[in-house]
């Protein structure tokens, strides 16, 4: 009641305030006499404009009943009328490396008090927007200064209509990019990661400053105490976030420095050391069996030991029917054998038992090459189609079922190798040339992406590039380059190296099938079987060549029997981000997966639970003395520990 008595007796009369511009009437707010100073209220706050008035409480505290009243009903209705203002804009030929001039619409003269901030925005991913530091501005126009160049910002203009109410701001500018200018920041290195002992993978994230328009990498790695570098320089046109060096000495300290380059010159570089591990990073430790040769004949499967003077020992399979294609899952011990008259049959090396996958009228496609996925159990046929030329990757489980998908609908018309690799991720593929398609070569896909257009490893023209296998150890494709009579080198990141320079009289330029194992090369020519042998003294390999029986030939496929061969990768790092939060009677513990090495087709581990699922181990330390609370955790990222059994 004394709030009313107050205001009859101070402004009996309503206040009415006219806007003509924004088209109504403020009127009937009378509350003591903050109701006259209502538009000083705006400016500078109504505890300031009652400020007078404290030696009386009731006028006091009825001025700024009054005011705060008049200011918010003021501000409410002006900004229902008013919107979202309009956004600013660049004004011409003021952009700088760092700094840049503003305008916006501004111009409303009939608004009792109307001021403006500004705040700007890096446009990234959880950047939020920050007050330029200034004093609020009573004109429509602003210079920004203290930006970063080549940096990409966003701004909004703040409308502040009242002292104690928040601004109401305009929408965001569109993007404005400052002016490159200086050299870029270096990268930062997340992960340096050992492959096998003469291997390692490192990967790293973009400078934080690029200061332009970014180039390339460049990696330099230099063998310590004293030892020659190795340079390489990585186009950005790659996209590159990781790299893979092999043929490093085991068990020795290197140094690593990375830096990027823009238009104005190569940034500075960001260094790391670390040391080749001592010995292979098997994950078996026992003795390993003696290799054997599974063979294709033209009508037949048979295992033959390295040492080709003895007599095959294993005869698979002979149907009586022309061979196509062969391939094995040496975990379980299992030999796929496709058939020209379109059968396939799984057979067991050590039981005397035999499957039939598909029968001879059960698929669409003549099947030229087969490959297993031994780490997900699938089964990859490749073929061409019966009532066409067109080539398919076809996929199924182990015992046949589940034949839906098909993996990718051209390959190209000459299909001159294949093979599915889990353990990097891809499919790889050589082709020859084609009328009208002269790109040819060597060809590799994402495995667990959506289908795409293939990437071009090694492109040959001419059409010489081979069969090929697979270096697992050191994350490389070895493939025989028929004109050049070698064996080349292809890493994942594209670098191509003759490794077989050194051979004398090779014999590669007739070779339709090649294996690996231990350095040492065996391959096919269709009547011979040649395995090579090194000389340490002269460093240089020969080559013996072995002929197949008549009955065999043409023998048309090798593979190499061995464990080692179809390896199961292990990680390379620890997990990541590990973080515990302690309570009195537990404890919660997290983790990220450890880093998967750049340049894999499988780069998101979660696609199919990744090559393998990984397993932790989660220890908990008092005093010395290790409890295991959990082990062979699989799956999960945190675990809850029961402490109630230690002391406090």
């Amino acid at each position: 009641m004394f709030i009313k008595s107050g205001c009859d007796s101070v402004c009996p009369e309503p206040v009415s305030v006219s806007i003509e511009r924004l088209n109504y009437h403020y009127s009937t707010i009378c509350i003591s006499q903050g109701c006259k100073e209502w538009k000083t209220g705006l400016r500078k706050g109504c505890s300031v404009v009652c400020n007078g008035t404290e030696e009386n409480f009731r006028e006091h505290y009825g001025c700024q009943v009054g005011c705060t009243k008049a200011v918010e009903d003021y501000y409410i209705r002006t900004t229902g009328l008013l919107g979202v203002p309009e956004p600013p804009t660049l004004i011409s030929d003021s952009l700088t490396s760092t700094s840049l001039q503003l305008s916006w619409e501004g111009s409303f003269p009939e608004l009792p008090y109307l001021v403006f901030t500004i705040q700007r925005r890096l446009y990234r991913a959880n950047y939020q927007w920050e007050t330029i530091s200034t004093q609020p501005l009573n004109q429509a126009f602003f210079t920004v200064q203290g930006l970063k160049p080549y940096t990409q910002y966003t701004f909004r203009i703040g409308w502040i209509l009242a002292h104690d109410f928040p601004p109401i701001y305009s929408q965001g500018s569109t993007l404005i990019e400052t002016l490159p200018q200086g050299l870029p920041n270096p990268p930062e290195i997340t992960s340096i990661q050992p492959i096998s002992n003469s291997s390692v993978a490192v990967t790293w994230i973009p400078p934080s400053q690029p200061n332009g328009k970014l180039i390339a990498y460049k990696l330099k790695l230099q063998k310590r105490p004293q030892g020659h570098d190795i340079v390489k320089d990585i186009p950005m046109k790659l996209n590159p976030r990781g790299y893979t060096f092999s043929g490093l000495s085991p068990n020795t300290n290197y140094s690593l420095s990375i830096s990027a380059r823009n238009m104005e010159g190569e940034g500075e570089a960001r260094s790391i050391d670390f040391v080749t591990p001592q010995s292979s990073l098997s994950s078996e430790a026992t003795k390993r069996p003696e290799p054997q040769l599974l063979i294709q004949g033209i009508q037949d499967v048979y295992i033959q030991q390295t040492d080709l003077l003895v007599e095959p020992d294993v005869i698979v399979y002979a149907p009586g029917q022309n061979i196509s294609a062969i391939t094995a899952h040496f975990k379980y011990k299992w030999v796929y054998i496709a058939t020209s008259n379109g059968q396939v049959m799984r057979k067991s090396l050590e039981k005397n038992q035999s499957l039939e996958i598909f029968s001879s009228d059960g698929l669409d496609i003549v099947i030229s090459f087969m490959s297993v996925d031994w780490l997900h159990n699938k089964l990859y046929l490749v073929g061409k189609m019966k009532s066409s030329s067109q080539w398919l990757i076809k996929i199924c489980e182990l015992n046949g079922q589940g034949l839906n998908t098909t993996i990718f609908p051209y390959l190209g018309a000459h299909l001159v190798d294949f093979i599915a690799d889990p353990f990097t991720g891809y499919f790889y593929w050589v082709t020859r040339p084609t009328l009208g398609k002269n790109q040819s070569g060597l060809f590799k896909m994402d495995m667990f992406a959506k289908p795409t257009e293939p990437s071009l490893v090694l492109g040959s023209n001419n059409g010489e590039l081979g069969p090929f296998t697979v270096d697992f150890e050191n994350y490389r494709i070895l493939i025989v380059d028929k004109g050049k009579n070698t064996v080349l080198s292809v890493s994942l990141n594209g670098d191509v190296a003759n490794i077989r320079r050194n051979t004398q009289s090779p014999q590669f330029g007739e070779a339709l099938s090649i294996g690996m194992y231990n350095g040492i090369f065996y391959w096919t020519t269709g009547k011979t079987i040649v395995i090579e042998e090194y000389n340490s003294a002269q460093d240089s390999f020969y080559q013996n060549s072995y002929d197949v029986p008549k009955n065999h030939q043409p023998c048309s496929r090798l593979m190499i029997l061995h464990p080692d061969l179809q390896p199961v990768p292990v990680p390379m790092a620890p997990p990541l981000q590990p973080e515990v939060i302690m309570g009195t009677r537990q404890a919660r513990v997290s983790w990220r997966p450890p880093a998967v090495i750049a340049g894999l087709g499988c780069k998101n581990v979660k696609r199919r639970n990744s090559l393998s699922p990984y397993k932790y181990e989660v220890q908990n330390h008092h005093n010395d003395e290790v409890n295991n609370f959990y082990k062979m955790i699989t799956f999960w990222t945190r675990v809850i520990l029961d402490l109630s059994r230690l002391p406090q």
